[in-house]
């Protein structure tokens, strides 16, 4: 069975995300944890080359874990949208989930 609608032309650009090839989590010790559990939510500009270019807090969970996260995702690499098999630049939201100390 299949769910859901196609949308759009049949033909066209077609267009990958970029996905990560080499990741690294931001290490918090648990006297640094928030209150409550949450998210880290930046914004990342992905160049043609794979590496990122541009970073944006959109979600804090407070400036320690912000750094934390944003030290994270300079060790990070991708592999680059494409359009047609072209790289293109790219962005997207990288998510970092924090648990509540405790």
């Amino acid at each position: 069975l299949l769910h859901g609608t196609l949308n759009g032309p049949f033909t066209g650009n077609e267009i990958r995300p970029a996905l990560p090839v080499a990741t690294s989590d931001p290490v918090a010790y648990p006297w640094e944890l928030p209150d409550l559990e949450g998210n880290v939510v930046v914004e990342i500009v992905i160049d043609t080359h794979g590496d990122i270019v541009g970073k944006k807090v959109l979600q804090s969970l407070g400036p320690k874990l912000d750094k934390k996260v944003l030290l994270a995702l300079d060790n990070w690499r991708f592999q680059p949208a494409t359009r047609n098999g072209a790289p293109i630049a790219s962005k997207q939201d990288a998510v970092f989930h924090f648990r509540a100390r405790g």
